[in-house]
């Protein structure tokens, strides 16, 4: 999820990326921009995250849709982007506490659903949990503790629409140089981890 631009670097940093109606939208210190030819711009007057003092926007998740909405995470809310009119709401997460942040957050339309891991970044020795997280933000518990080894690195995540499959990859530490691909069937709530070959894999897409 974290990629910098030619000649950018400190908070110029993109955090997350979503792709609707041929314009592709990111996040960058701390805005909700459009990227085109390799340079980013402000929406209107632009639109900044309401971020509270003393927290990072590097635990932003990565951008889901449904439409012309675009949905993410940060400090402990669900955030609707409209792109047609260019306004930013937010809830919040009913299980967010400060030591949590969520990766991966996938939207189904079948369930109308979002699916994410849930990362207690304080606690090295709790494994990332699997949630679903409605519209109004009500979280509920689909796991507890993956089955892949938890380490510090960002969640690559994609949704297959049209199998309910959420598929996972997670790096699975620094020392091992492994990852996991893990499959999670959202419908019946059963997930298979697959251990990939070694290095860290990342940016998962469904194609069409």
């Amino acid at each position: 999820d974290i990629v910098a631009l030619p000649g950018t670097g400190g908070t110029d940093f993109i955090l997350a990326m979503e792709y609707i109606g041929g314009v592709l939208y990111v996040i960058q210190n701390n805005e909700i921009k459009v990227l085109s030819s390799g340079v980013t711009s402000s929406i209107g007057s632009g639109v900044v995250l309401p971020i509270p003092i003393g927290i990072s926007s590097n635990t932003v998740s990565n951008m889901t849709s449904n439409g012309t909405k675009i949905y993410f995470t940060l400090s402990g809310k669900l955030f609707t982007f409209d792109t047609v009119s260019s306004s930013l709401s937010s809830v919040g997460i009913t299980g967010w506490s400060p030591d949590v942040d969520y990766n991966g957050i996938e939207y189904c339309a079948s369930t109308n659903i979002f699916y994410a891991t849930k990362r207690y970044s304080l606690s090295p020795s709790t494994n990332d949990d699997f949630v679903r997280i409605d519209l109004s933000g009500i979280e509920s518990t689909m796991f507890t503790g993956m089955a892949y080894s938890k380490d510090y690195s960002r969640i690559s995540s994609a949704l297959d629409q049209a199998t309910n499959i959420y598929y996972l990859s997670s790096s699975d530490g620094f020392g091992t140089n492994a990852n996991t691909i893990t499959e999670i069937n959202v419908l019946s709530g059963s997930q298979m981890p697959y251990l990939a070959n070694a290095g860290y894999a990342f940016g998962l897409e469904i194609k069409k």
